[in-house]
């Protein structure tokens, strides 16, 4: 947590909001209309807010929860957005809300349906806003003849920098980057072949909102993070194949590079307990 920065985002991103919705809440609008007239400046009031509110940091929040007192706590200044805020996030008009009734009614009759027709077959837990956990292996795609990799699990930087494009939206590196690749500057992470890895395969499931999940091993270890899936994972909301699917995880060593090599965050490095 490094305070200067999150107050700039903080700034920026009620700036954008404010300027950008067709119906900004009261507290932000009223404070705009201040600016608009000349009499504060939006950032003014942000910065107040930030420096009157109990959440800004440990410390305060600390000598809060010592103390506590309920009228403070209720007008907190950064509290008041955020409620503001999520109310607005979260409104729906009656109408609204009608089509979601009739929605759930209807889905869950579909469900009912379903599971009637074909008794024997396996479904999905709804775990919607739960923790849930999946299985699965390291597995490479099957053989095909439009891909010439002789083991193709896994990917390395040195397939990375093959593909460098300059200025290429999709395959430009940075030169710090290139410049570790050329050294074999890659630290303790490198695999017994002397490569960098950078992602491998599993035959996970995947689907949108698994982006940054926990990849573990059977000790229950960090290996990755799954970030996405091949071509033919996308049809995983409605079907899933295992001989076809893919999850595409970016392996922990890779990421530790980044921040011990690229980065240089030696003070990451430094909280964390790494198996070698």
């Amino acid at each position: 947590f490094y305070a200067p920065l999150e107050e700039d985002v903080y700034k920026t991103q009620l700036t954008l909001y404010t300027t950008k919705t067709n119906e900004p809440i009261t507290i932000l609008f009223n404070a705009w209309m201040k600016y608009k007239e000349g009499t504060e400046t939006f950032d003014a009031f942000i910065e107040n807010a930030i420096a009157k509110s109990i959440f800004s940091s440990q410390e305060k929040l600390e000598a809060f929860i010592l103390n506590p007192n309920e009228e403070q706590f209720k007008n907190d200044p950064l509290l008041l957005i955020s409620k503001e805020l999520f109310a607005k996030y979260r409104y729906k008009s009656e109408e609204d809300k009608a089509l979601d009734d009739e929605f759930q009614k209807a889905y869950r009759m579909m469900i009912q349906g379903m599971r009637e027709m074909n008794p024997n077959e396996k479904y999905y837990p709804d775990a919607n806003s739960t923790l849930r956990l999946t299985y699965g292996k390291v597995l490479p795609l099957p053989v095909d003849k439009r891909n010439d990799a002789s083991v193709n699990y896994f990917t390395t930087l040195k397939g990375t920098v093959a593909k460098y494009k300059p200025n290429d939206d999709e395959f430009d590196m940075p030169q710090k980057l290139i410049d570790l690749h050329k050294a074999k500057d890659f630290g303790p992470y490198a695999d017994k072949a002397g490569h960098l890895p950078v992602n491998f395969l599993t035959d996970n499931d995947i689907t949108g909102g698994n982006s940054g999940s926990p990849v573990l091993n059977g000790k229950g270890e960090l290996i990755g993070l799954a970030f996405d899936g091949n071509i033919e994972a996308m049809a995983g909301d409605v079907i899933f194949d295992p001989e076809l699917q893919r999850t595409i995880n970016v392996d922990v060593r890779y990421i530790l590079f980044i921040i011990d090599k690229y980065a240089g965050a030696k003070n990451i490095i430094d909280e964390l307990t790494i198996k070698k």
